[in-house]
């Protein structure tokens, strides 16, 4: 039922932030994130890269890291041995220390459901679009350790599907949002590109495969695409 009418507080809103908890200074900030890209192109070892940064509090991108922290990497695509290797050889070529790798280890999970359907949202018996207990489970499971982000790769395996397409990606959104206020972190989707995007070089927010309520719903887009291939003309 709709809550009784609380009038603000005058005081209470001097306090009030313009923007949520940042975890890399113009970049990252405990609020959704989608990262668009085609197959290939290199999405998982980019965000390997900047979880190693975020762990160790490294610049990024010539950004400072102003809260470093854990990630949490939910892989439905790539299994974890081979996420494992990745980020092995990302911290090689990077020239970690012995104690940097293991602080970057200490720092980062994966959670490997390859081979499952294991959704934030669903289809019920009559086609009713429903949120699963995902998000709640993993902010009950991980609300005391620390976690700067928390990635799903790649956004589709955790989605309804492609039936009702704007509505399930909605969906998503608004659980992913339950994760974004429990945990007070960053969520990533990692999405791919569509197809005639990517073959048309469209570099925009709606570069992503699927509707609109996706990019629309997040606050930062990130879309990585090879020069290749790019439409400088958009």
């Amino acid at each position: 039922a709709p809550p009784p009418f609380r009038p603000l507080n005058l005081d209470a809103m001097t306090a009030a932030r313009l923007h949520p908890r940042c975890i890399v200074e113009n970049l990252l900030y405990a609020d959704l994130a989608v990262v668009n890209a085609e197959g290939g192109t290199g999405k998982t070892t980019l965000l390997l890269y900047e979880a190693i940064h975020i762990a160790l509090g490294r610049d990024l991108w010539g950004c400072r890291v102003a809260n470093p922290g854990r990630t949490l990497y939910i892989t439905a695509e790539d299994g974890e041995e081979l996420l494992q290797a990745h980020l092995r050889e990302v911290m090689a070529a990077l020239n970690l220390t012995d104690h940097e790798r293991r602080k970057v280890c200490e720092n980062f999970m994966i959670w490997d459901v390859t081979g499952s359907m294991v959704r934030l949202a669903e289809l019920d018996a009559r086609g009713n679009l429903q949120l699963t207990a995902l998000a709640d489970r993993v902010v009950d499971a991980y609300r005391d350790v620390g976690l700067a982000q928390v990635i799903f790769d790649p956004a589709i395996s955790f989605s309804p599907g492609e039936r009702i397409i704007n509505d399930g990606e909605q969906a998503v959104v608004t659980a992913c949002r339950r994760i974004v206020r429990g945990l007070n972190c960053c969520v990533r989707l990692i999405h791919h590109s569509g197809q005639a995007n990517a073959r048309n070089g469209a570099i925009d927010q709606y570069a992503g495969r699927g509707g609109t309520a996706l990019p629309d719903g997040a606050r930062m887009v990130t879309i990585l695409a090879s020069a290749n291939r790019v439409n400088l003309s958009r």
